[in-house]
């Protein structure tokens, strides 16, 4: 297995983040950033996108109660993309390929 280089990992792990802090915006604005890059910053940052569409959407609908998972889960994708792990969401929907 090769090592993913750090600014690869690094773009991921903030595709992930930023869904606290700036909801779809934030791994929009990565996603259109890596999409033509590595595979695993296209990979990290689709997933990352896909699922702030949903957690979105989900605390929305559930009044912020939602959110909590979006926090919790953003944090353990992004600690996994900063590690060069692929990570995936226990709850995703893939809108965006």
């Amino acid at each position: 297995m090769t090592e993913i280089p750090s600014e690869d990992r690094t773009m991921a792990m903030l595709a992930h983040l930023s869904m606290i802090l700036l909801g779809v915006i934030g791994p929009l604005i990565f996603w259109l950033i890596g999409k033509d890059k590595s595979e695993f910053q296209k990979d990290q940052t689709t997933e990352a996108l896909n699922f702030s569409i949903i957690g979105t959407i989900a605390s929305i609908v559930t009044c912020g109660i939602a959110f909590i998972a979006v926090i919790i889960f953003a944090i353990i994708g992004g600690l996994a993309a900063n590690k060069g792990e692929a990570y995936r969401y226990p709850i995703n929907w893939r809108i965006v390929k």
